[in-house]
Order: structure tokens, then sequence, then C-alpha cells
């Protein structure tokens, strides 16, 4: 990745709206490269569990109020 890049990366912008929040993991997944290995460890699935429970406890769960 060049050097612009990772600026630009590091410097992304906190979110001020949902939609701020989604252009992140599109702009990430645009690099991911496409033969990328499969390894989903012990430790992607603590994380992925961490993050299930985090997304059902509050303060996340609330109606949305649209901008």
């Amino acid at each position: 990745m060049s050097t612009d890049k990772v600026k630009m990366t590091l410097g992304w912008p906190e979110p001020r709206k949902v939609k701020d929040i989604w252009s992140f993991p599109r702009f990430a997944n645009f690099y991911l490269p496409k033969n990328f290995p499969w390894n989903f460890s012990n430790a992607c699935c603590n994380a992925l569990n961490t993050l299930k429970k985090a997304s059902t406890m509050a303060p996340v769960l609330y109606h949305w109020e649209p901008d």
C-alpha cells in the first residue's frame, strides 16, 4: 500500500452519521487481497463472539433516529 493510502487510512475521520460508519469497511474491503487465505482461528472466533455480544447490549440497542 502506498504511503499516501496509509496516511489516508490512519487519518480517517471520526464518523458523524450512520452513512459515515459504513464508508470505512467498504474502503477497507477494496484493499483486501483477492487470494487471501481463510484462517478463522480461535482468536477470530473470540473476537466475533465479543462483537456479537456487544451488539446486543446497551447502548447499542436503541431506536434509529434519522440525521
